[in-house]
C-alpha cells in the first residue's frame, strides 16, 4: 500500500516537473486529498460520535472530487458543498445561541461573493461552449477577474473578508474547528491556485498593499483577544495571507513554498484547536488569563502547547520557517517591502511570546512592562535570523 502511494507521488511530481499544463497541479491535489484521508482516520480515533465520522467520510469524498476536477460544473458544485459542510457543523455542533449569528455572517459573505462568480462562470460556459477551466484566461478582463477571485478571498480567508471565521470558530465545537481550519480553508487556497492565471501582473501591487496591511492588522487584533480560539483564528488569517503572497509572486518556486506553508498550517491549526478544546474540557474556560493553573499542573500538556506555539510562530525548522525567510530574500531588493515583512515576522514572534507569558504566569503578570516582551521577541528574532544564515 505504501509503495503504491509512493509511486503515485513520484508520478505526479514527475508530471509537475516536466511542465504539462493540464497536469500541473496533480501533485498538489494528491497531497491535499491524502491529508483529508489522514484527517478522517485521525477523527475516527479521537471521536466516538457517528455524526463526526459521517461528516469526515463526506468531506473525504468531496475533497477527492474537488481536488481532481477540471470541469467548471464539478468545480462549482464541490466548492459549494464544502460551504454546506461549514454550515452543518456550525448549526449541529454549536452549543450557544450565538451560532445563528455566526451562520448569518458566513452565509451572507459566501452568498455575496459566490453569486458574481457563479453567473460569470455560467456566462462563459454559455458563450464559449467550453467547460474547462484552463481556457478562461483568454476571455477575462479586470472586472471579471476581480469578481471571479472574490469567492476565493472569502474562503481563503484574507483580511477584510475574514469576519465570519472567528465567529464560526468561537461558536463551533472542537471537531468542527479542527475540520474547518485544517481542511475546509484549503478549498479556498486550492481554488485560488487553480484560478491564479486570471490575476494579471499589473494588478499585483493593488492586492499586495491591501492585504499586507490587513496581515499586520490581523496580528495586532490577535494580540488584543482574550479567547484562545479567537486568537488562533486571527493567527490563521495572518498565516493564510502569507500563502496568498507566495502565490501572487508569480514564481514556480514560491508556489511550491506556498504548498509547504499550507500543509504546515493545516497540521499546526488542527493541533492548536485540539489543544484548546482539551483546555476548555478541563477548565471550562478559554480565557487566556484563567487557564494558567491547568498548565502548572500538567507538564506534558504544557510542553505540547509550547511546541504548538512554536509551530505557529514559524520557529526553525517548521514548514513555514524557510518560506518566510525566502520571501525576505525575494523582496530584499525592495527596501519598503522587505521591512514590511520583517515587521510581520517580529509581530508574529511577539504574539507567541506574549501568549506564552500570559498563559504560564497568569493574572499577576498582566501589568508587566510591555518592553520586556518587545526585547525578548527582538532577541528571539535576531537569533532566528542568524540561525537561518548559518
Amino acid at each position: 500500500m505504501f509503495d503504491f502511494i509512493y509511486f503515485l507521488m513520484l508520478f505526479f511530481l514527475y508530471l509537475d516537473n516536466i511542465g504539462f499544463f493540464f497536469l500541473l497541479d496533480f501533485f498538489f491535489s494528491f497531497c491535499l486529498f491524502l491529508f483529508s484521508l489522514v484527517f478522517y482516520f485521525l477523527m475516527k480515533l479521537l471521536s466516538n460520535d457517528r455524526i463526526s465520522w459521517l461528516l469526515s467520510i463526506m468531506l473525504s469524498l468531496i475533497s477527492f472530487n474537488f481536488f481532481f476536477c477540471w470541469s467548471m460544473i464539478n468545480f462549482i458544485v464541490f466548492f459549494e458543498l464544502s460551504s454546506m459542510m461549514v454550515i452543518i457543523m456550525a448549526l449541529i455542533f454549536g452549543i450557544q445561541v450565538e451560532k445563528i449569528n455566526s451562520f448569518y455572517y458566513f452565509f451572507f459573505y459566501n452568498l455575496i461573493s459566490f453569486l458574481p462568480f457563479f453567473f460569470l462562470m455560467i456566462y462563459f460556459m454559455k458563450s464559449m461552449i467550453i467547460l474547462n477551466l484552463i481556457f478562461l484566461n483568454f476571455f477575462m478582463d479586470y472586472f471579471y477577474m476581480f469578481f471571479s477571485l472574490l469567492v476565493f478571498f472569502v474562503k481563503f480567508p484574507l483580511f477584510f473578508f475574514h469576519f465570519w471565521l472567528p465567529k464560526i470558530h468561537v461558536e463551533a465545537s472542537t471537531f468542527s474547528s479542527m475540520l474547518l481550519a485544517s481542511l475546509l480553508l484549503k478549498f479556498g487556497v486550492f481554488g485560488l491556485y487553480r484560478f491564479l492565471f486570471l490575476l494579471k501582473y499589473n494588478f499585483f501591487l493593488v492586492f499586495f498593499y491591501i492585504f499586507f496591511f490587513g496581515l499586520i492588522i490581523s496580528l495586532l487584533i490577535c494580540l488584543s483577544q482574550s479567547d484562545l480560539k479567537s486568537q488562533i483564528a486571527y493567527s490563521s488569517v495572518s498565516h493564510m495571507s502569507v500563502v496568498f503572497f507566495n502565490l501572487i509572486i508569480f514564481s514556480s518556486i514560491m508556489e511550491k513554498y506556498s504548498f509547504l506553508v499550507t500543509l504546515g498550517h493545516a497540521f499546526s491549526s488542527c493541533l492548536s484547536f485540539w489543544l484548546v478544546g482539551e483546555i476548555f474540557y478541563s477548565c471550562q474556560s478559554r480565557l487566556v488569563m484563567e487557564v494558567n493553573s491547568f498548565f502548572l499542573s500538567n507538564n506534558k500538556f504544557s510542553f505540547l502547547f509550547t511546541l504548538m506555539l512554536m509551530l505557529l510562530g514559524s520557529f526553525p525548522f517548521s514548514l513555514s520557517y524557510f518560506t518566510e525567510f525566502y520571501m525576505i530574500y525575494i523582496f530584499s531588493k525592495n527596501f519598503f517591502f522587505m521591512w514590511f515583512f520583517i515587521w510581520f515576522f517580529f509581530f508574529d514572534l511577539f504574539f507567541v511570546k506574549f501568549l506564552m507569558t500570559l498563559i504560564y504566569f497568569g493574572k499577576k503578570y498582566k501589568k508587566v512592562n510591555s518592553m520586556m516582551y518587545m526585547n525578548l521577541s527582538l532577541l528571539i528574532f535576531w537569533s532566528y535570523n542568524f540561525f537561518f544564515y548559518l
